[in-house]
């Protein structure tokens, strides 16, 4: 199973001096080896990958009063991730082949986003979606679409055979006479 999804990330760094906000997004192209366990229940596991945007946006409130903002490309992070998600999904069917879908993942990012070698920055995230699936060219739209009921044509009935032409005991003499 493969998607894109547009996600954000809002990351609090609290320390002595001041509470820092960052907020920076981008895509998600996760790739989920599903497991059904029922209709309405599944596992999926897999890869992904995230293409991050530079553009950050900043905020800054420091301790002792006072507040920073700012909104800018990051050159000190990373414009990919690369992780692990596992996730658990419900689905119930809302009419015909389309589901209702609760979905939650929890995303592990094996890579380091800070460029810079002073602190490792790792990623780990919980994604919670609700939505709607309805599948596209699968072999599950045909049977949950009920087909159209049509009537067989009138059986044609079979020729009846005709015996074949029997010749008489008299004749068939006449025949051997000549």
């Amino acid at each position: 199973e493969n998607g894109f999804l547009r996600h954000s990330r809002d990351v609090t760094l609290n320390d002595s001096l001041a509470d820092t906000e960052t907020r920076y997004s981008g895509w998600l192209i996760p790739m989920t080896f599903r497991f059904v366990r029922a209709d309405f229940l599944g596992f999926g596991f897999g890869p992904y990958l995230a293409l991050l945007n530079q553009r950050t946006r900043t905020t800054v409130r420091y301790r002792s009063g006072g507040t920073a903002e700012s909104d800018a490309d990051d050159p000190n992070r990373r414009d990919y991730e690369v992780g692990v998600r596992a996730n658990l999904r419900l689905s119930f069917p809302l009419f015909r082949a389309a589901k209702l879908v609760f979905d939650g993942s929890y995303l592990f990012g094996f890579t380091d986003l800070n460029k810079s070698e002073t602190v490792e920055s790792k990623s780990q995230d919980l994604l919670l979606l609700l939505g709607i699936q309805i599948p596209v060219g699968t072999p599950e739209i045909a049977s949950a679409v009920e087909p159209t009921p049509v009537s067989a044509p009138a059986p044609i009935p079979a020729p009846t055979p005709t015996p074949a032409p029997t010749a008489t005991p008299a004749a068939a003499a006449s025949l051997s006479a000549e």
